[in-house]
């Protein structure tokens, strides 16, 4: 059997913020917005409208959840996502007018191939991705 990615699912300090601003940048769509009982986290589930989902929930303070900081740096465990992207340069000029920092690139990858890694509110890395 294969498998498909379900899901990506980002924590947050302000779920709803994080939300919108991806409803902004991508164009992702708000499915659900709800706090958790058992939690008591709000949960925020958002859809791009191709099959890819992406959750967005705040600490679960009912649980006693500490969480650590973000962090948009390179790093062990999951690094980064990556969004398709018709004019890179065009794209990071957008998403940094949206709050979003440059971290590296734009780098010429060969073949016509273009990426860039961002940082989005929330300090959440991001790779940006034009095919040629």
């Amino acid at each position: 059997m294969g498998h498909i990615v379900n899901h990506v699912h980002l924590k947050s300090e302000d779920p709803k913020k994080t939300a919108d601003w991806f409803v902004e940048a991508f164009g992702l769509e708000i499915r659900s917005d709800d706090v958790r009982e058992v939690g008591g986290d709000r949960f925020l589930r958002c859809y791009d409208g191709n099959g890819f989902n992406i959750n967005i929930s705040g600490q679960r303070d009912k649980l006693g959840e500490k969480l650590g900081p973000a962090s948009a740096e390179v790093r062990f465990g999951l690094e980064h996502f990556g969004f398709d992207v018709d004019d890179m340069d065009s794209e990071l000029e957008r998403l940094i007018g949206l709050g979003a920092e440059l971290k590296e690139g734009p780098i010429e990858a060969g073949g016509g191939l273009k990426i860039a890694f961002i940082k989005a509110p929330g300090d959440i890395r991001i790779e940006l991705i034009q095919r040629g």
